[in-house]
């Protein structure tokens, strides 16, 4: 870590292998994490348009929309299907990058004050 990156590492809980995927050599394993972000926007937007704005009902520690529509849509087709077909399913659209790219630009454009 120090020699490539200049940081100095005082553990191995600190360090390169904090993730077990790492030390067991699973380094294909990391585009599954970006597959599945631009997945789980494309389902979140599909679950405010059934549902409305869920940030109120969030504030108040009130889930049971949300778990109930996760569990009609998606939770109850498990893994019988491919994660394409998965996704088919849930949102009506094929696996698409553009709304994760929306979401990325809303949430990391500087603010406007």
């Amino acid at each position: 870590m120090h020699e490539y990156l200049g940081v100095d590492v005082t553990d191995d809980a600190h360090g390169v292998l904090q993730d077990m995927h790492w030390a067991g050599g699973a380094f294909g394993y990391f585009p599954t994490y970006a597959l599945g972000n631009v997945m789980s926007v494309q389902i979140w937007e599909r679950a405010l348009e059934d549902l409305g704005d869920l940030d109120e009902r969030f504030e108040r520690g009130e889930f049971d929309d949300l778990r109930e529509w996760l569990r009609e849509h998606l939770y109850r087709l498990g893994a019988k299907f491919t994660p394409q077909e998965t996704i088919e399913r849930v949102t009506g659209s094929r696996i698409d990058a553009k709304p994760y790219v929306r979401y990325l630009r809303e949430k990391l454009a500087p603010q406007v004050v």
